[in-house]
């Protein structure tokens, strides 16, 4: 090109972007082509590619060339940032030798000595599937004097882009249209599929995969393996009735492999030929087990997006798509799902097992860990101050550490000394007691009477508390409009408070909604379990190691739930398994005797002083008698801090 001098005449710039692009006036022009094509599971790469190339190609003006190829064997959806990394090129036959991915491009227009002084691409839309990326590669592109040109486009570097721009968006619009409706498609397609009974991936263990024709095409539905099935239907038995966790399903399931054969994953070479507590745990949190047809427990994206790495979470039950009704032989019933799922629930983040804690620093077991619940629901840790141990929540905590619910106490405490005679004493009364079926039948003819007054208390105390919040909002309202604007820091603390309490009021009204459509059942007693316990007086269950009573309280089902300071609800729940372990566990305890000291005449003393203000309170459950006390004696106190 022969040097143009400077001075007046000419007709000048054709557009203002003629100044900032490496191609314009130039005789030749080296390009970069840009390719992208989905795996092969959607298409053949290696066709797709090929058109591709020609088209580019022959788009070309004369003395423009192509340097290098930048090709993408992925997903249009996919984060930019993950592009190019992928190996689906490796195994393809491709028709020109490959220099890289779109992250490759990128990183070298940005060198003052790349090859290329624009880029072509066979259009827009397939360089990604989502506008905001594909205007994301102009902009990187154009920062470095690079423009992007499509082989669907006129090629006129010198040219004004307006009209250009406008169309190559509406096309862009069209193309992630195109795949958004799509996405949805395929959405709703799956769920019609699973509401129709047919699994989708592997059959979960317990059952097998038998292949049915609808429409011409191969589905897949759901059988129960004779031999495998009924493992599952144990594990959930073990989990419900014994209240086992996780490792000890798997401990036992280990011991004999040929009654209960390991899974086998779908990498083979991966295998352990052992049970694991993930795979009892997976199995575990399994609906499909209750006959539903069930989908979308898990996901692999975090948006509009994908990833590479594709990470599963757990999607929130809401979620979750079920069949209308069963659509294969379930190995559990619902409520026991419901029931394994409560325990996985409240033994989240409890050691399991009753031995000591191995931690050299442990100086004191806690009798009740685990088995004291705070109202708000949250279990109650134990700690020791001055030689005295208690039993505290200082309730739920957000992400960012702040309270969940701002009416919560800032700490509830409860002391072991008075509430572990107190729980002995109506274990050994109500449970081993001679006049333990007196007490069942009093409980049994007042249940229906105080399960009503115990509902309409519940909904006159949640509608008193939602009535509070919305007051308490209104007041705040009030002063943030009385609050100067320039006065931003407690205008921003206003908001914040305001804001906690409406997702307390959320809560408070559908827990409201809740009790009105709930209405108090008394379901039936079976005194056969109660009859079927051993006799055993306080004495000797005080005297129980701390191991054998841990055990003991978890054959009844102990729950212990601390309203406020001065009073604890008791409830014990007796299931079939109850009497067996009861008797296991007292004939163990009379074996290996433990010697008492005078500790146990001052726990006795305890013991009187919160029997004197206990009064009967009724609790029932369906799985068998449960007995519930509400203890009010001053149960606790705040712990001084002092000196270990």
């Amino acid at each position: 090109m022969s040097a143009v001098l400077p001075g007046p005449g000419g007709p000048g710039p054709a557009s203002p972007w003629s100044a900032i692009t490496r191609a314009s006036l130039a005789d030749r022009v080296p390009l970069a082509g840009l390719l992208r094509v989905s795996t092969e599971d959607l298409q053949n790469p290696r066709a797709s590619v090929l058109r591709q190339v020609g088209n580019c190609t022959r788009a070309l003006p004369a003395g423009w060339y192509i340097v290098g190829w930048f090709i993408d064997v992925e997903s249009g959806r996919m984060e930019l940032e993950e592009r190019g990394g992928g190996t689906g090129h490796l195994g393809l036959d491709l028709p020109v030798e490959r220099d890289g991915g779109l992250p490759d491009l990128l990183a070298e227009a940005k060198s003052p000595a790349a090859r290329f002084a624009a880029v072509i691409c066979e259009n827009t839309e397939r360089l990604a599937r989502y506008t905001y990326f594909n205007t994301k590669v102009e902009y990187e592109l154009a920062k470095h004097g690079i423009e992007l040109f499509a082989s669907d486009e006129p090629i006129d570097p010198d040219g004004k882009r307006a009209a250009k721009v406008l169309v190559r968006r509406i096309k862009q619009a069209v193309g992630e249209w195109t795949a958004i409706n799509t996405f949805e498609l395929a959405w709703d397609g799956l769920k019609t599929h699973t509401e129709s009974g047919y699994n989708i991936g592997r059959a979960p263990y317990g059952y097998r995969s038998k292949t049915v024709q609808e429409g011409g095409k191969n589905k897949s539905v759901l059988i129960k393996d004779p031999k495998r099935g009924p493992v599952v239907t144990q594990m959930f038995r073990w989990r419900i009735e014994e209240r086992l966790n996780y490792r000890q399903i798997a401990s036992r399931l280990n011991e004999d492999l040929i009654r209960y054969p390991a899974p086998t994953p779908a990498r083979k070479e991966t295998a352990l030929g052992e049970w694991t507590w993930a795979v009892v745990r997976n199995i575990l949190k399994n609906p499909k087990y209750t006959g539903y047809m069930v989908w979308n427990r898990t996901t692999t994206r975090t948006g509009a997006t994908v990833h590479r790495k594709r990470r599963h979470r757990n999607n929130r039950i809401d979620q979750w798509v079920w069949s209308p009704q069963p659509t294969h032989e379930p190995l559990v019933s619902l409520a026991d799902y419901h029931t394994a799922a409560q325990i996985s629930d409240e033994q989240r983040g409890h050691r399991a097992d009753h031995e000591p804690n191995s931690h050299p620093d442990t100086i004191h077991t806690y009798a009740l860990r685990g088995y004291v619940r705070h109202d708000c629901g949250h279990r109650m840790v134990g700690t020791t101050r001055a030689d005295r141990t208690y039993y505290g929540c200082r309730g739920p905590k957000d992400g960012r550490g702040k309270p969940k619910l701002p009416d919560h106490p800032p700490s509830i405490y409860i002391r072991e000394d008075i509430l572990l005679p107190a729980v002995q004493a109506v274990i050994a009364e109500r449970v081993f007691g001679p006049q333990r079926r007196t007490y069942l039948a009093a409980q049994h003819d007042n249940a229906p009477q105080q399960a009503a007054q115990a509902h309409t208390e519940a909904i006159t105390a949640t509608r008193a508390a939602l009535d509070d919040i919305t007051a308490r909002q209104d007041s705040i309202a009030t002063e943030l409009e009385e609050t100067p604007a320039t006065d931003r820091a407690w205008r921003t603390k206003l908001r914040e408070r305001f804001n906690a309490l409406e997702t307390q009021r959320i809560d408070t009204a559908a827990k409201l909604t809740q009790l009105h459509a709930a209405q108090p059942q008394h379901p039936t007693q079976d005194p056969a379990l109660l009859d079927a316990m051993p006799h055993l007086d306080q004495h000797h269950l005080a005297g129980m190691p701390t191991e054998l009573q841990r055990r003991l309280y978890d054959a009844l089902n102990l729950t212990i739930t601390v309203p406020n300071p001065g009073q604890a609800h008791i409830t014990i729940t007796l299931a079939a398994h109850s009497p067996n372990q009861a008797h296991a566990l007292t004939t163990a305890n009379r074996e290996h005797p433990q010697t008492t000291t005078g500790a146990t005449v001052r726990t006795t003393t305890d013991i009187a002083v919160a029997q004197k203000r206990k009064r009967l309170r009724t609790a029932t459950n369906g799985r068998g008698p449960k007995l519930a006390n509400c203890l009010s004696p001053r149960l606790s106190r705040r712990p001084r801090r002092g000196r270990r």
